[in-house]
């Protein structure tokens, strides 16, 4: 049996994304239908908390609820962590210029209630490194992927912007479905 998250945990997501402003910085809307419960080692990433350099060195580990209404055995999804405040918070730029850094993208996720999956790691792991004391909002975003999926390798590997746009609209990503985030900075220790 597949969990399905309760309203007032996505609500709770909703509001989190709108209270630390990832809508509309990162994306102009956000209705979660999904929880994704990511965590470096044993320490989980719960809407917004803090993490030394250090604790994010590795790539973290990640499950994903089924979504109401959605077959679980047979819809995918592709998740994505990305820094929307690079360089710095303090220095907001033109994300059609720089775009949002791209740290991991894996597709063919399913919910956690599948216990045997083939993901597909797109864009490869990389580890955390503010440049500024200022946290960055670290961001991950769950897109329900439609049958006929097929990523654009090339564009997941722009290791310096994601032009998150258009891989949406090159992938036929839908959503996002699901989303959780942590903060990091130099302010809070190596």
């Amino acid at each position: 049996m597949c969990t399905i998250s309760s309203t007032s945990n996505l609500k709770a997501v909703n509001n989190a994304f709108i209270t630390s402003k990832l809508v509309p910085d990162i994306v102009s809307s956000f209705s979660a239908s999904l929880l994704i419960a990511p965590a470096y080692g044993t320490k989980a990433i719960t809407l917004g908390n803090s993490f030394k350099t250090t604790e994010t060195l590795t790539e973290p580990a990640f499950s994903i609820t089924a979504e109401a209404n959605y077959d679980p055995s047979t819809t995918k999804y592709t998740v994505l962590l990305l820094d929307p405040d690079v360089p710095s918070p303090l220095i907001p730029l033109d994300r059609t210029l720089l775009g949002d850094f791209n740290h991991l993208i894996i597709s063919n996720v399913q919910p956690e209630c599948i216990k045997i999956q083939e993901r597909v790691t797109l864009r490869s792991y990389t580890p955390l490194t503010p440049l500024s004391v200022s946290q960055h909002r670290y961001t991950f975003l769950v897109y329900r992927q439609p049958a006929n999926f097929d990523p654009n390798v090339i564009l997941a590997q722009d290791i310096a912007g994601l032009p998150l746009s258009t891989f949406l609209a090159s992938s036929g990503l839908e959503g996002p479905v699901g989303g959780n985030y942590f903060l990091e900075g130099l302010k809070d220790g190596i």
